[in-house]
């Protein structure tokens, strides 16, 4: 079932990276880009699903088979309104909430890691997401902070090094 809801990853373009199987960790497991700590449970698996130029994702395919999508970026929109409060914060990370349609996500704000200015740093979304108190347990298994921090299965970079061969894609 989790396999059916993950595709190949891909880069710039859309160009396939390789199999989607390549790039899978079954829970419990961490995997982590960049600041961004993804810790799939039980019955979960995360697979790479972008490494772009300023942005690469992570989809976390749930044991029901729904996903969640967790983007780590440099560049983000600030999608927020005015006035708007987080619906979730999570130590120094702030999480607000958007729902269109029937489509739930959430931008979380965090400390940059060249200033202590709270920017948006991932964009989370997905069929996994309600809209109410039960995704907090979906968004509990991101985290900030860092692979320099802590111990990760696996470990995915983006970024211009990468597209242009000069990094690998996959650190250990």
């Amino acid at each position: 079932m989790a396999q059916g809801a993950a595709e190949p990853p891909r880069t710039v373009n859309g160009i396939e990276i390789g199999l989607a199987a390549d790039f899978a960790t079954s829970g419990p497991a961490r995997v982590c880009m960049e600041q961004m700590i993804v810790s799939p449970r039980q019955g979960e698996t995360a697979y790479l699903s972008y490494s772009g130029i300023h942005a690469g994702s992570i989809r976390l395919v749930l044991a029901d088979g729904d996903y969640v999508d967790f983007a780590h970026g440099d560049t983000w929109a600030d999608q927020r309104r005015g006035g708007q409060r987080p619906a979730h914060v999570e130590d120094e990370a702030r999480y607000y909430r958007f729902e269109e349609a029937r489509e739930v996500r959430y931008q979380v704000f965090a400390p940059s890691e060249w200033d202590d200015r709270r920017r948006a740093v991932v964009n989370v979304s997905g069929t996994g997401l309600s809209g109410n108190r039960s995704d907090k347990r979906i968004l509990d298994r991101m985290s900030l902070g860092g692979a320099d921090e802590t111990h990760c299965d696996r470990q995915y970079r983006y970024g211009w090094d990468v597209i242009l061969g000069d990094e690998p894609i996959e650190t250990e």
